[in-house]
């Protein structure tokens, strides 16, 4: 996914979507990834891109999805 960009100054609030680092088929990686890595499940309507716009917002989602668990 981040194979070939340079993200070697990438702060945690920068856009991705900005950047054009994620589109539809990468944000659907990074929710495997998360509901994998970390045993949550994120449900349909919590996949916006508001919520991958960037690193801190990533994280958010994952910490509220395993509050919620």
């Amino acid at each position: 996914m981040f194979y070939d960009k340079d993200l070697k100054n990438l702060g945690a609030e920068e856009s991705l979507l900005g950047r054009g680092l994620l589109d539809s088929l990468s944000i659907l990686k990074i929710v495997t990834f998360c509901e994998e890595s970390f045993g949550i499940a994120i449900p349909d309507t919590e996949v916006l891109p508001d919520h991958f716009d960037n690193i801190r917002a990533i994280g958010k989602l994952v910490e509220k999805r395993r509050a919620a668990s």
